[in-house]
């Protein structure tokens, strides 16, 4: 799919990007932080939790934040797209 993993900056600074099913599940910042990213079963994104390290976010431990995407209904067009 051709999707970006990990990007540097000159600085030698990176970040990560995970992938599952083409989604983008975790992102990782250049300080270490974590904001991962969950989905309902039609690939809408339902949260966004963010965590200072990747330990705490494996563990589903110690949240600084969490965003909460409420989808209540979709509408699709004549052939089924979205």
């Amino acid at each position: 799919m051709n999707r970006v993993i990990e990007e540097t900056n000159e600085l030698a600074d990176s970040r990560q990007f995970v992938y599952d099913g083409g989604l983008l599940t975790r992102r990782i910042d250049r300080r270490g932080w974590v904001r991962q990213f969950t989905f309902d079963r039609f690939d809408r994104n339902t949260a966004k939790l963010w965590y200072d390290n990747t330990s705490d976010a494996v563990a589903d431990q110690n949240r600084r934040n969490t965003e909460v995407e409420k989808v209540t209904a979709t509408k699709t067009d004549e052939r089924g797209g979205r």
